[in-house]
């Protein structure tokens, strides 16, 4: 996998349990990353990323 993953945009978007990326905690701490867009308040996993996990963890 030739990639590069943005931490909040890539792995919190994708990976993260919405409870956590809408969170008052989340809103307080980096307030930037609503600002930016980077997370949303739904479940985006998809089979894009999905493959992605599943990569890895076959390469680990």
């Amino acid at each position: 996998m030739n990639r590069t993953f943005h931490f909040w945009r890539d792995v919190v978007e994708y990976l993260g349990p919405v409870t956590c990326k809408t969170s008052d905690t989340l809103r307080e701490e980096a307030p930037y990353v609503w600002e930016n867009g980077w997370v949303t308040d739904r479940n985006a996993m998809n089979h894009e990323y999905l493959r992605y996990v599943s990569r890895r963890r076959s390469t680990a």
